[in-house]
Parts: C-alpha cells; sequence; structure tokens
C-alpha cells in the first residue's frame, strides 16, 4: 500500500492538488496491520483517486467507487477480494501516470519485473 500512496501523492504533486493528512502512513507505523486496516487503507487510497480521475477526465475502475460507495463492514471481505481491489487500483494509477508522463513506483515496479522476466526467458 505504501507505494500506491507514494505513486498518489507524485500525482497529485504534479497536479498541485492539496492531499489529506497521511493516515495510512500513521496507521502502518502502529506495527501490526489487521484485514480490517488493509481494507481501510484501499478505500483510503480509491478516495484519494477519484478526483485525480475527475480532473483528468480518466474512467477509472467502476469496481472501486462501487466498493467506495458500499463500504461493506471490513469483516466480511478476504485478502482475495483486497488483492483483486489492490489490483484494479494499480491499473487505475497507471493510467494517470501515463496520462501525466510520470514513472512512479507502480510502473518501475512493473518494469523490473518485465525486465526480470525477459533476462530469465534469454
Amino acid at each position: 500500500f505504501l507505494y500506491k500512496k507514494k505513486d498518489i501523492i507524485a500525482i497529485q504533486k504534479k497536479l498541485s492538488i492539496n492531499a489529506k493528512a497521511n493516515q495510512e502512513a500513521v496507521r502502518q507505523s502502529k506495527g501490526e496491520i489487521t484485514l480490517a486496516d488493509s481494507y481501510e487503507l484501499l478505500l483510503d487510497l480509491v478516495g484519494d483517486m477519484l478526483p485525480i480521475q475527475e480532473e483528468l477526465n480518466i474512467k477509472g475502475s467502476p469496481i472501486l467507487e462501487v466498493e467506495l460507495r458500499s463500504y461493506k463492514a471490513s469483516t466480511d471481505i478476504s485478502y482475495g477480494q483486497i488483492y483483486n481491489l489492490l489490483l484494479c487500483l494499480e491499473d487505475d494509477i497507471v493510467a494517470i501516470q501515463d496520462k501525466l508522463g510520470i514513472v512512479g513506483y507502480t510502473n518501475q515496479e512493473m518494469a523490473e519485473e518485465a525486465d526480470k522476466n525477459a533476462r530469465e526467458y534469454l
């Protein structure tokens, strides 16, 4: 979640958007993170992304928007569901970074993985 937050902060800075307090960083520094904490972190990141997508006129993942609106009880979500939502968030971040020409943590991670796979293949 930390790299996703860093990507979003970089996007907010590029667009001169005032970011809300980094609640996620505070929660992460407390030590053990529960499944409910992870879900809340994810929804915080989705909430940060929506105004950016609106400003850039980028259509984001409808799954994430619905999830943010419904905000299920944290105990009703599984690791698999959080993982799938995180993948949707990553796709949205990459779309924004591509539009703004930003090479962020998410893009860098994907590029390194592709390089590694190519080296192994060759």
